[in-house]
């Protein structure tokens, strides 16, 4: 059966989507939406290929796609670099992407780029900018200190990776008379994928489809640099303004400030996939500056048990010491929730 003009340009868009999606194409799924063979969807691949819009990577077993990329590398030196300037030098590169995909692209990389300008101690940065059929992206990497580095001298930690619980609760900033804290937050939230890497530490923020909130993994990787990489993905058919964004951390319509957030509690313990917490010295790490906050949300995703000690320090002895900010939880399991209500029982 052969394709009407409409349906073979619907049929690349949907192998075009799972390039995307997946890396990689369901042949056989293809071939039984559209009503062909999956020697023409093998067809329409290497048309694609041959038109530049993917890529086919051979160095494997089996063969995998990726959409064909379009990029843009600058270098710059950070003193007296204005972040906006850079943007502008990139501007006819990306001025064509939709409206609200601009407005967040373009949020995320001021912030970032000038947390490289005022907060590395860098000398140098790199940029890359991304795009292909479907995404927009940045990287930029500056030879600075390292974040995760800087965030633990600075709070005196004695483990590197928690620096990333404290940038996952967000208003954390090394130098709070020029800065909210805010930035590097809200630009792991504006996009559809965002990530740092420094000091053999790498954060990952991605969307996640099923409760749309995000979630964040640790992975100990080999540093690729000194510094700081920090990358950002945003999808071209991205809905959510920037208003949106924001609003999910208010506590209402009316109120216009950064009062709620929410703690991926795992982050304690960021390397374990059975997580248990049992001490009171690692509920106080959690709670660190959540004060800040008038509503605070722990999520329990991946934590198996929590002791006495460490619920009665958030939900008693936290709550008695703070009881203007408002303590919630979600995503626990009924041994979380049991200490969790015998905690709650004893406070004030």
């Amino acid at each position: 059966m052969s394709l009407s003009k409409n349906k073979r340009e619907e049929m690349q868009d949907a192998v075009i989507d799972q390039i995307h999606t997946l890396g990689d194409v369901n042949i056989k799924e293809i071939a039984q939406d559209f009503g062909i063979t999956t020697k023409s969807v093998y067809a329409a691949i290497k048309k694609l290929e041959q038109e530049g819009r993917i890529a086919i990577l051979k160095d494997r077993k089996k063969n995998q796609y990726e959409l064909a990329k379009k990029e843009m590398r600058l270098s710059y030196e950070l003193a007296g670099l204005d972040e906006s300037m850079v943007l502008k030098k990139a501007f006819l590169f990306i001025s064509e992407i939709p409206k609200t995909v601009y407005e967040n692209f373009e949020y995320a990389f001021l912030e970032i780029m000038n947390n490289a300008i005022e907060h590395s101690n860098g000398t140098k940065a790199e940029v890359v900018i991304e795009k292909t059929e479907r995404s927009i992206a940045f990287t930029i990497i500056d030879n600075g200190v390292g974040i995760f580095k800087k965030i633990t001298a600075a709070l005196q930690l004695w483990d590197e990776r928690h620096a990333v619980l404290e940038l996952a609760k967000g208003k954390f900033t090394t130098d709070p008379q020029s800065h909210s804290g805010e930035g590097i937050f809200f630009s792991s939230k504006v996009g559809d994928f965002f990530s740092i890497k420094s000091g053999g530490i790498a954060f990952y923020a991605r969307e996640n489809a099923n409760n749309n909130e995000l979630y964040h993994v640790i992975n100990e990787e080999t540093p690729d640099n000194e510094g700081t990489m920090v990358s950002f993905t945003i999808n071209l058919n991205h809905s959510k303004t920037l208003s949106d964004v924001f609003a999910r951390f208010t506590q209402s319509p009316e109120d216009y400030g950064f009062s709620k957030t929410c703690i991926p509690v795992k982050l304690l313990k960021p390397d374990e996939e059975d997580v248990t917490l049992m001490s009171r010295s690692q509920a106080k790490r959690l709670l660190s500056q959540v004060e800040k906050f008038v509503n605070v949300i722990f999520d329990f995703e991946g934590v198996r048990l929590i002791g006495q000690g460490f619920a009665d320090e958030i939900f008693r002895v936290f709550h008695n010491a703070h009881p203007e900010v408002n303590l919630s939880y979600v995503n626990y399991n009924d041994e979380v929730l049991f200490m969790i209500k015998r905690a709650e029982q004893h406070k004030n």
